[in-house]
Formats: C-alpha cells, structure tokens, sequence
C-alpha cells in the first residue's frame, strides 16, 4: 500500500505535510509557503505515492 502525502493549513502562514500509511499518520514538517510543502512532499511522494493538497 503507497502512502499518501497530506499537505493541509495547520496555522496563520504556516502549511503542514503528514504522511497517512496504513492507517498511521506521520507529522513530516511545517513550512512557510504552500507552494514549499507542496514541492516537499512531491519529492517524498516520487511516482509512487500520492499528494493531497487540501484547500484552506
């Protein structure tokens, strides 16, 4: 099973990654801009996972 890659609003200005694998949740890190989380967790996701970018 691939893991999935969550990059969600955790605070005012702050964009957070966690890592959802069966049924585990791993908090990854908080980054300042989206588009930096977004890029973070595309490169730990690689062809095999998947990201979910959830709206603010």
């Amino acid at each position: 099973m691939a893991t999935t890659y969550h990059v969600r609003k955790v605070a005012k200005g702050r964009w957070g990654i966690t890592a959802a694998h069966s049924g585990w949740v791993t908090p990854i890190g908080n980054y300042p801009k989206r588009s930096a989380a977004i890029t973070v967790a595309k490169l730990l996701a690689g062809w095999r996972c998947s990201v979910v970018v959830h709206s603010s």
